[in-house]
């Protein structure tokens, strides 16, 4: 499971925790992904992927813009950080925000579900690859 932490420092980074059963849940004390490493003040919305035999956690930068992508490995232990995933555009309905990715496939064809426009006041959008 991953998903946004903000603590004493008052920036939000990803965390990740893990269990056998559902029950009973181990979690890292270490950012999965810190804030800082990739030029956000705080990063969230975060969404697992594997592809091409690895792992990846795909994630907003701040309260929303573009989406970000970092490889971490089927094992959690690269920090691959590969940049924009997707580059939100200025008009409607992202507005410059683009947020909370989560993905599915239909019929074959990958589809992105995410957040779009102003936070709070956004909609819901669909993005198919």
């Amino acid at each position: 499971m991953v998903f946004m932490l903000n603590n004493t420092t008052n920036h939000r980074d990803i965390h990740w925790g893990w269990s056998a059963d559902g029950r009973n849940w181990s979690y890292d004390q270490q950012p999965l992904i810190r804030h800082g490493d990739v030029g956000a003040v705080n990063v969230g919305g975060p969404h697992l992927l594997h592809r091409d035999n690895s792992t990846f956690v795909v994630y907003n930068k701040g309260s929303g813009g573009d989406i970000m992508i970092t490889e971490v490995g089927n094992d959690f232990s690269k920090r691959n950080h590969l940049g924009v995933f997707y580059n939100s555009r200025s008009a409607a309905p992202e507005n410059g925000r683009a947020a909370a990715p989560a993905f599915g496939t239909a019929g074959g064809v990958p589809y992105m579900i995410y957040e779009a426009g102003e936070r709070l006041a956004g909609a819901i959008a669909v993005a198919r690859g």
